[in-house]
């Protein structure tokens, strides 16, 4: 690995480059019933980072050989639980008084 690889750059993609960006971006949102907002939170910029530095570490790949699917992803260190966990706490006081109704669902399949 050199140096180089390992230093954050400023780019500037190719028209064609951002052009192709900009698709794919959109069909994440169409196909995925995302909301067009969702291209720009920061864990879906953090995911596409990691997959840019992975490249630099490892050169091109195919992201499909390595990512985890939704199954292993569910078992990441008992996300679903704190997740509950933290709305519950957020929630506690419009829960009690009885301004807000929760139902945690998992979709399994």
């Amino acid at each position: 690995m050199t140096m180089f690889q390992c230093m954050p750059t400023k780019v500037t993609l190719s028209a064609s480059d951002s052009t192709s960006l900009k698709h794919k971006q959109m069909l994440y949102c169409v196909n995925g019933y995302n909301s067009f907002k969702s291209v720009e939170h920061d864990r879906i910029l953090e995911l596409m980072q990691t997959c840019v530095n992975f490249g630099s570490k490892y050169g091109k790949f195919s992201i499909r050989d390595v990512a985890a699917g939704r199954l292993m992803v569910r078992k990441v260190s008992g996300a679903p639980e704190t997740i509950r966990a933290r709305a519950t706490e957020r929630l506690k006081d419009p829960i009690s008084d009885g301004t807000v109704s929760v139902l945690f669902r998992y979709v399994h399949g």
